[in-house]
């Protein structure tokens, strides 16, 4: 399923330097973008269970010294649009709140409530231990369109 494949996604090249930290008011994403590129993650990783940080809840970005790198799902399908990594304390939170729900509420309608809701469920079920593919799915399963 693909949600307005026709909106343009920004293709990540590879890049040995640590990339800057997403912007949303320089890049913005809209929801549909996010689904579309959390499901590519999906496919590309089906089997993955995201691991936590030791000591840490599940994050957007993993910090070790001076490397960054995407995180879970939701940080990888940021990084795979934009090429650059999100910044946990400014984005911290379910992808349907806070800093998430402005930046992904650029067109507020049944639509875009529809898929902030997939996108908190596909979260919360990679929190909770699913695969890559099993969060998708269930997600699918779970929320409906009203």
């Amino acid at each position: 399923m693909c949600y307005l494949c026709d909106e343009a996604i920004h293709e990540v090249s590879s890049a040995d330097e640590i990339p800057d930290y997403w912007d949303p008011a320089v890049t913005p994403i809209t929801a549909a973008e996010l689904a579309n590129a959390v499901r590519r993650v999906a496919q590309q990783e089906p089997d993955k269970i995201y691991e936590r940080p030791v000591g840490s809840g599940c994050r957007y970005t993993h910090e070790v010294e001076e490397t960054r790198a995407p995180g879970c799902i939701i940080g990888q399908a940021v990084f795979s649009l934009t090429g650059q990594v999100v910044h946990q304390d400014s984005m911290n939170g379910s992808v349907s709140t806070g800093i998430w729900a402005d930046t992904l509420s650029l067109n507020e309608d049944r639509m875009n409530g529809y898929l902030k809701s997939w996108l908190r469920e596909v979260q919360a079920n990679q929190d909770a231990g699913f695969t890559w593919s099993e969060a998708v799915r269930s997600a699918d399963n779970n929320i409906r369109f009203r």
